[in-house]
């Protein structure tokens, strides 16, 4: 099992064979702005490969300043899922990722769930998270009319909700254009 930090080729591959199955059309991010990200040393992106086979990839941002990563995207490959893939990822990540406080991540809010399939995979991926180590906040955040709960992944550092509020803040500011701010990017305490 190798972990290595993809270059935007792979990244590229990645996006156009993987993501588009992956993820809703609407959450994914556009190519572009992730090779932009990427160019500006504020978008590492990395890959779990097995006899150098993808077995999942995790896209990450995180701000100049800043001391932690919000977990952009994460996923284990279609024909890959369910073989244990995705903790072993989250666990040697933490390791490779030891210069950063944390990560933070950013869940679909139960409350929100429009159905009872919809809230039954969000308690799924929370359940995933919680299970390897993630511990909700007392944050929330509403991005493009989707509301999220805030958790917090510590790699080496004791956390407080102000903490990752100031993270989260810096890292909204370095990926979302400033007139999105406060109109379509919320941020808040519980």
């Amino acid at each position: 099992m190798n972990i290595k930090q993809l270059s935007i080729e792979e990244v590229s591959h990645i996006f156009n064979n993987s993501m588009q199955f992956d993820f809703p059309q609407n959450e994914i991010r556009p190519l572009n702005n992730i090779k932009k990200l990427m160019g500006q040393n504020s978008y590492p992106c990395f890959g779990l490969y097995v006899d150098s086979i993808l077995k999942a990839y995790a896209f990450f941002c995180h701000a100049a300043s800043g001391e932690c990563l919000l977990l952009d995207y994460y996923a284990v490959t279609r024909t890959d899922r369910s073989q244990g893939y995705g903790s072993i990822f989250l666990k040697n990540l933490q390791e490779k990722l030891n210069s950063f406080s944390g990560i933070i991540i950013e869940l679909e809010s139960l409350n929100a769930a429009k159905n009872g399939t919809q809230r039954l995979e969000r308690e799924r991926r929370i359940s995933f998270y919680e299970r390897n180590g993630a511990q909700k906040t007392g944050i929330f955040a509403n991005l493009f009319d989707v509301e999220f709960d805030i958790f917090y992944l510590p790699i080496k550092k004791e956390w407080d909700n102000s903490f990752v509020y100031r993270e989260l803040d810096k890292i909204y500011d370095t990926i979302f254009p400033k007139e999105f701010r406060g109109k379509r990017v919320f941020m808040s305490y519980r």
